[in-house]
Formats: C-alpha cells, structure tokens, sequence
C-alpha cells in the first residue's frame, strides 16, 4: 500500500528542487540502462543495407553505360554488348535506323552505328529523372557528346536525349530498352512529317514504309 510523503514546509523550495533533480537523475540512469540493440517492431539492424545493395548496383550500371557510351564513340559496342542483357525482347533505338528486337538485331544496330564515330569523348550526362519499382527501373538522361561522325572532317559537339530500361536478375541490372535521338530543342509541328529533308522516294523505301510495323520510314509528305 502506496503510502503519500508530507514534505515539512521546514525544507523549503531549494529542498523540494534537490528532490526534483534527484528524481531526473534516476530516470536517465534507467533508460541508459536499456540494451542498445533494441529495435523497434523487430526491425533487423542491417536493414539499411539491405535496401542500399540494389541503389548500388543500379548506379554501378549507369557508370558502367557511361563508359560504354564513351567506347562506342570510338568505334567499340562491346561495352553495351556486355550491358544489354541476353534475352529475346530486348530492343535498341538511335538516330541510324528503326528499331532493333531481339539480341541479334540489338548487337547489329549497335555494331552500325559504332561504325558512324570515331575519335570520341563524353563530355557529360545530365539526369533528368529515376524511376524504379522493384526489379525495374527506367533512367532519363541528356547526353553531350563530341566525335568525328561519318564524313566529319573533325570532332564535333552534339546531345542525345537518351531513356534506358534496366531489369534487376541474378544481382545485377542489365539494359533490356535503350532509346537515343538528338532531339533536345523545340522543332515546329511541320518537322513530324519530315519537312526540310529529302525524303527516300526508292520504290524500295515506299513498298517497305506501306507493308511493315512499326515503319523503319516515313513516306514522302503530301501537303493538304
């Protein structure tokens, strides 16, 4: 039975202070006291790791397509044949051509454009966004290059607007999308179609253009 305490008026207020600060004291000893490994709701200690190893290895890619992007400036696609991973649906888009699908198709396109540079330096990579969700994460960037292009007489400054798709497996992420063109200004609503260039009228360009999906061109355009 809890029994009251009657402080005589005799201690006065400095009295009733030194009890106050006696009474903290006790308290902190108790909670210095409590093991440090505590965790709240059982949450491991290396949680933060855990969660932290995939950041890693996503940033460890991007670095890595950042020095195959360099190679590939100089005439090598072996870095980006390392990076892309070895599936049937992976797909490739540049500025050279349509498309590519399929591990064949993606090493050929990459094979042709590396054909297009030489002498070539990354002068740098803007991020623009990261998204990622679980295995997947989809990367936009703003490249600047410099490279001698097919027919350049010296190297020359370009950006590419750049959006890659990783897939994580087996502990790493690999490319399964890249899409790069040099579109990185405004263009007028006429340049969709094709105006201001001369367009490919070959037979052979217009029986492709009209049968195949997606089409690798556009046809000529007809003003209304």
């Amino acid at each position: 039975m809890m029994t009251e305490q009657v402080i005589p008026k005799s201690f006065g207020l400095r009295a009733t202070f030194r009890m106050a600060h006696l009474g903290v004291a006790a308290l902190c000893l108790c909670t210095l006291a409590t093991p440090a490994y505590a965790q709240p709701e059982d949450v491991p200690a290396d949680a933060t790791l855990h969660e932290a190893a995939p950041e890693a290895a996503l940033e460890a890619a991007i670095a890595q397509s950042h020095v195959a992007l360099e190679a590939i400036l100089n005439g090598d696609p072996s870095g980006y044949e390392t990076l892309f991973a070895d599936r049937d649906d992976i797909t490739l888009g540049n500025p050279f051509g349509p498309f590519g699908k399929g591990r064949a198709a993606v090493m050929a396109t990459l094979a042709n454009a590396a054909t297009k540079y030489e002498s070539g330096s990354v002068v740098g990579v803007e991020r623009l966004a990261l998204y990622r969700s679980g295995s997947i994460a989809a990367l936009v960037e703003i490249e600047h290059d410099r490279a001698k292009v097919t027919g350049a007489d010296k190297p020359a400054d370009f950006f590419v607007r750049v959006t890659s798709v990783y897939e994580q497996g087996g502990g790493a992420w690999k490319l399964v999308h890249r899409h790069a063109d040099p579109i990185t200004t405004a263009r007028t609503a006429q340049s969709v179609f094709g105006l201001g260039r001369q367009p490919d009228t070959s037979q052979e360009n217009l029986d492709a253009c009209r049968t195949q999906r997606p089409r690798p061109c556009s046809l000529p355009h007809t003003p209304l």
